[in-house]
């Protein structure tokens, strides 16, 4: 079966998406600031670094990275968080795609 790993996969959607993947057979990871369970893959997106050993694996790459919606009042400023939330991390999962070549 092939292997998952999902990027903002703590959140919402993503422990769904875990589930259900799971359910359906795939293995299952996580890309993670703060590793707590076992298919947890570490990375840090300012710092452009990921733990590309737990990776050798990965055939599928999904990114939920982003600040919750519902989490504070819709300034301008915190509009801003959140597409800086969304556009920061794609743009370093997009340039560490290097680490991943085996992906699909």
């Amino acid at each position: 079966m092939k292997t998952v790993l999902i990027a903002g996969g703590t959140g919402y959607i993503g422990k769904n998406l875990e589930n259900y993947l799971s359910e359906k057979g795939y293995i299952v990871k996580i890309l993670t600031r703060t590793c707590t369970k076992e298919n947890h893959v570490l990375w840090n997106p300012e710092t452009q670094t990921i733990d590309a050993t737990k990776c050798l694996d990965v055939q599928i790459l999904i990114n939920l990275c982003g600040e919750g919606l519902d989490k504070k009042r819709w300034t301008n400023k915190h509009k801003q968080q959140l597409i800086d939330s969304r556009i920061d991390p794609t743009t370093v999962l997009f340039e560490l795609r290097n680490s991943f070549p085996q992906l699909e």
